[in-house]
């Protein structure tokens, strides 16, 4: 909250309000009805969304672009291969295959359909430690769901679990290849791994609707 009132509300147009309180707006993917387990996904690591101006251009290529032929991925929404500069994409051989848009209706039947994401977020999200909504609809579509390390500096997605933290924050696509083939190896190991998010996210509808609420009243 301190860098983006004293960092992002710089602009001479900004209305910069007396305090910054934090609510993690992120989560609320998680009211929606959870969907079921996939036993059988059709695509092994899957993105949806749009290109946001480029500005998650470079870690889009870094974990979704350029893997081995045993690793089918998928990119979704209103990206196409033609948005990525020339120089970004530059020496890669590979590509996701680009499936087109999708009504927000129909995210998390889509995003069911993939075995695993990779959470990335804009380079402002990463030096205020803001985390991408994405993360929650993942992990309520039941997908496994990888975290790059330079957006949760202090891996706070999985705290009450040790064990996922150490597997699911990644720093290179390499080691999304080596925990994605794992997974595909062992179903039942993906599936502990899907049930063990949810425990560790915890998440209270109820506590998350009235600790907004609790919220505004205490600072009104």
């Amino acid at each position: 909250t301190d860098a983006v009132m004293n960092d992002v509300l710089t602009g001479k147009n900004e209305i910069k309000p007396a305090k910054a309180v934090h609510y993690p707006f992120e989560q609320f993917p998680c009211l929606h009805p959870q969907s079921k387990f996939n036993d059988s996904p059709s695509v092994d690591l899957s993105y949806g969304g749009t290109m946001r101006g480029g500005k998650r251009e470079k870690k889009m290529v870094k974990y979704y672009f350029d893997y081995p032929a045993d690793i089918s991925v998928e990119m979704f929404g209103k990206i196409t291969k033609d948005d990525f500069k020339k120089k970004s994409i530059d020496g890669i051989t590979t590509f996701p295959e680009f499936t087109g848009p999708v009504n927000y209706g129909d995210m998390h039947r889509k995003m069911n359909d993939a075995l695993a994401h990779v959470v990335i977020g804009d380079v402002l999200y990463e030096e205020i430690n803001d985390m991408a909504q994405r993360c929650y609809e993942s992990i309520w579509s039941m997908n496994v769901v990888f975290i790059d390390a330079d957006l949760d500096a202090v891996r706070r997605i999985y705290k009450n679990d040790p064990v996922l933290t150490e597997f699911l924050y990644v720093t290179s696509k390499e080691e999304v290849i080596d925990r994605i083939r794992l997974l595909k190896a062992d179903p039942e190991l993906r599936k502990s791994i899907i049930a063990d998010q949810l425990k560790a996210i915890g998440f209270d509808a109820k506590k998350y609707c009235t600790g907004l609420v609790d919220l505004v009243k205490a600072n009104s």
